[in-house]
């Protein structure tokens, strides 16, 4: 049997809104796959982060481009299995050259306590922590690899794709009724 569960914990639920507010001229996405936002050439590399997850990313409001992840590490990232999976997640985002940040877990947040200490990796008047422990450097490239191929739509630009993707659904839907009638 299948349940549903809350997509985010409620000590990460407080962070994330405590980020928002940090930074509401960024896109903040949770539960990111990091294959959505690093790609690689080589084939074998992709296993060492297909099934990886970051559990925040912030982004370009305008291209959706990452600028940074952020992990919000619990006492279960102390775990030797986590941790080696941990180490593999750095090196991923260090060669994809991803700033990230390993904020560790606590009972409560402030908006000006992680404005503080996100915001000069953001801007890059620091750089993160270095990442511990690695040892590849294997070529893993961030996405989108042409930011050029992003572009502004007007509002009748919009108007004409949604109208044209309509025409298209009720378009296939003719042709499921049909071909149920025949």
């Amino acid at each position: 049997m299948f349940y549903k569960k809350p997509l985010l914990t409620q000590n990460e639920i407080e962070f994330f809104y405590c980020l928002i507010r940090a930074f509401p001229e960024k896109h903040i996405t949770v539960q990111t796959a990091l294959s959505a936002i690093v790609e690689t050439d080589e084939y074998k590399d992709r296993s060492q982060f297909r099934t990886y997850y970051a559990d925040f990313v912030i982004c370009d409001q305008k291209t959706f481009i990452p600028e940074m992840v952020i992990e919000l590490d619990d006492k279960t990232h102390f775990y030797k299995k986590r941790e080696e999976q941990d180490k593999r997640k750095n090196e991923v985002l260090y060669n994809a050259n991803i700033p990230l940040y390993r904020y560790t877990a606590k009972a409560n947040y402030t908006t000006a306590e992680i404005q503080k200490t996100i915001e000069p990796i953001l801007t890059g008047k620091i750089q993160p922590p270095e990442y511990p422990q690695l040892e590849r450097n294997r070529k893993v490239l961030s996405v989108p690899l042409k930011q050029n191929h992003l572009k502004s739509f007007t509002n009748q630009e919009v108007m004409r794709i949604l109208l044209f993707g309509a025409a298209a659904l009720i378009g296939i839907a003719i042709l499921l009724l049909l071909s149920r009638i025949f």
